[in-house]
């Protein structure tokens, strides 16, 4: 469509005819404007459009080319919208000149986004009346609004405090919870600073950390005890956030945190219970091994008591009485490992993964020449903070696991390998046995859980994965495992953190 003012929008503008400076500078003015603009006549007919105008109904599918002149501006207005009617009386009134000045806002759905925009109409300084419509695209602030309207009922139904201090800590917001949680009134807490949550109970050195990581990182995380308005002293678990502005200067921090007592309490219960559980464990093992030697033992004395005496059936009978209490101990004594773990008799230390994968390959030495297979040890394998003897024995029972499930059909070959993270390390263990059937990846590592009958593949309690597991699972990693690429054998994945804390 040709833009230019035509005589009808020059007359509407009250501009004198033949102006052609002037009708230039008016029409190069409107053009370059963001806002999409309309001259209408007294009978709302549209007599001119800017080049913004036409760019948004481009946008909405409707040809450039299109001549907007002469189209019926109120005839335009969605019937559907509640404001439809009010909006045409608003446009008259400032027509007809009875006002100066009408506003509104408004959703308008475009093809890909919605969008808000503010419509305002003035009347034109011309004897035969119309007016200047234009249309402001307000999207950001008004979903800016939205989002601050969306946050401020997400902070206030929040249950973690919320303090936000401006850049010289004073303290600009505080939701609900915070009042609940500390007893500090809103009142009471603006323009203050966290130090009147002070318990007097971390150092110097504690504050100076955690503005360390303020500045460096932008964050800080971690457990503050802190004294309520009542004066009592209760830990909570904390996150602080710096906000920057697009320049990088921070203007606030933004401090969240929730009253951990109870979990603390919660954690303390745990703890003994655990406790009390695995020396529960410990002695009901030790205890009941001794009635299971007793049954061997008498056993024993028996064959040889009765010595030819001893018919047959009866011999089996006392087979199975003395197959039953070795298979019991050895349950037992797996059981009781599985207790030991964790109690710390191998505190955490630094060590070399290179050198525990060396014991364990020494170890079975023997086991492997016995049946042909090959054990590789290749790539580099990172420090750890860890317990030495149950990382061993972590290795141990998977490799373990691969000569015990070997294949009748090939040659067994395992292979250990590293994969090092950022901060963590992922090591492979993988053979080319049996594999694992479809969907029983999980079970391998529940308790006393065997896939195959317990004479089968040297027998066994079915608690060496389960022991895997724990052991992995205490110092922060995860286990898991699947069968391999080609279809042959299995891979057992586990991920360890670089510098575990043991708990």
């Amino acid at each position: 469509m040709d833009t230019r003012g035509n005589a009808k929008a020059n007359k509407a503008l009250g501009m004198p005819d033949g102006g052609d400076i002037l009708e230039t500078t008016w029409h190069v003015y409107l053009d370059t404007m963001p806002q999409h603009i309309v001259v209408v006549d007294s009978q709302c007919v549209i007599v001119y459009c800017n080049r913004a105008w036409i760019e948004f109904g481009r946008q909405n599918g409707i040809d450039p080319g299109f001549d907007w002149r002469g189209v019926d501006y109120l005839g335009g207005i969605d019937g559907t919208d509640p404001n439809a009617e009010s909006t045409r009386d608003g446009i008259r009134a400032v027509v007809k000149g009875d006002t100066d000045r009408f506003q509104i806002e408004y959703p308008c759905h475009g093809p890909t986004e919605s969008r808000w925009f503010q419509m305002e109409a003035r009347p034109l300084p011309a004897r035969h009346g119309g007016a200047l419509v234009s249309h402001t695209d307000i999207s950001d602030r008004v979903l800016g609004e939205r989002r601050a309207h969306l946050l401020s009922k997400v902070m206030d139904s929040s249950s973690q405090a919320v303090l936000i201090t401006d850049d010289t800590e004073r303290i600009v917001y505080v939701n609900p919870a915070f009042t609940e949680i500390t007893g500090f009134t809103e009142a009471e807490a603006l323009g203050q600073t966290p130090r009147i949550l002070s318990s007097g109970k971390h150092d110097h050195d504690f504050y100076e950390s955690m503005w360390a990581s303020l500045n460096t990182k932008g964050f800080w995380r971690g457990e503050i005890w802190n004294r309520r308005k009542s004066g009592e002293e209760y830990p909570e678990l904390v996150a602080i956030n710096a906000v920057t502005d697009s320049d990088g200067y921070v203007g606030h921090y933004v401090c969240m945190f929730s009253d951990i007592e109870g979990i603390k309490d919660t954690e303390r219960e745990l703890r003994r219970a655990n406790a009390e559980l695995e020396q529960f464990a410990y002695v009901a093992s030790h205890d009941l091994r001794e009635p299971l030697r007793m049954v061997s033992s008498y056993m024993d004395l028996i064959r040889r008591r009765m010595g030819a005496d001893l018919d047959s059936k009866t011999a089996d009978y006392m087979r199975y009485a003395s197959d039953g209490a070795v298979r019991m101990d050895c349950l037992i004594q797996d059981l009781l490992e599985f207790s030991r773990i964790g109690r710390q008799f191998s505190p955490p230390v630094r060590l070399d993964l290179s050198e525990i994968l060396a014991r364990v390959a020494i170890r079975f030495e023997d086991s492997l020449s016995e049946c042909g297979g090959t054990l590789r040890i290749h790539g580099r394998f990172p420090r750890l903070v860890a317990s030495e003897s149950e990382i061993e024995r972590l290795f141990q029972n998977l490799v373990e696991n691969a000569v015990k499930y070997r294949s009748s059909e090939r040659p067994l070959m395992i292979g250990i390998s590293a994969k090092k993270a950022q901060s963590s390390v992922q090591l492979t263990v993988r053979d080319n046995g049996i594999g694992i059937p479809e969907n029983q990846e999980e079970r391998v590592f529940r308790m006393f859980q065997r896939l195959h009958h317990r004479e089968a593949f040297g027998g066994g309690s079915g608690m060496g994965l389960a022991i895997c597991r724990k052991i992995v699972e205490r110092h922060g990693g995860r286990i898991w495992v699947d069968n391999g690429p080609d279809g042959v054998g299995c891979r057992f994945q586990v991920v360890l953190p670089l510098a575990t804390e043991i708990a």
